[in-house]
């Protein structure tokens, strides 16, 4: 957050860094992988979280009108770098191995889709709440300053020449 005394306003900005890695635990060509049943009940749950998370960019490069983000909870923390506001930079780890192929391939795709999502990035600028409570409340005073001189004023005949005007009158100007 990033405040500018002269312009009156607050700039705003969110940093997300995600780690996507862990489905590589179970390997067909690693010895022992799918015998463990905590490893694999934490591998099923990855990659659900990431099929949804293929869906939403998937939905995202197809433009169509709905996008599932409320799917998992991957997805809706990420919301905004994926389809709002944001800058959004995607960092693919590959095996170069013979055996993860495969994966390999899989990475380098889903990577691609991921760099065709288009996001519109802009400054999240904002007037300083701080500066908006502090004009209001100087603006309340003075209306009210204003409407007390009208009220009280009315008996006393000062205006020359002016008709004052009904406290419901200054109240439906004020706003």
């Amino acid at each position: 957050e990033v405040s500018d005394e002269v312009a009156q306003t607050v700039r705003t900005s969110k940093v997300q860094i995600v780690d996507l890695a862990g489905s590589e635990r179970l390997k067909p060509y690693q010895q022992g992988s799918q015998n463990d049943k905590e490893l694999m009940s934490q591998a099923i749950a990855i990659n659900c979280s990431l099929f949804s998370l293929q869906t939403v960019i998937h939905a995202l490069n197809s433009s169509s009108g709905v996008v599932p983000y409320r799917n998992s909870f991957l997805t809706k923390v990420l919301k905004d770098a994926l389809g709002g506001n944001a800058r959004s930079v995607m960092v693919a780890t590959i095996n170069p191995s013979d055996p993860a192929l495969a994966e390999t391939v899989s990475t380098c795709r889903f990577a691609q889709r991921v760099a065709n999502v288009r996001t519109n990035a802009k400054v999240n600028e904002e007037q300083d709440p701080q500066l908006v409570i502090a004009a209001l409340k100087q603006e309340n005073a003075e209306l009210r300053a204003a409407l007390a001189a009208a009220e009280g004023g009315s008996g006393e005949g000062g205006g020359e020449g002016v008709k004052p005007l009904p406290p419901e009158e200054l109240r439906r100007r004020a706003r």
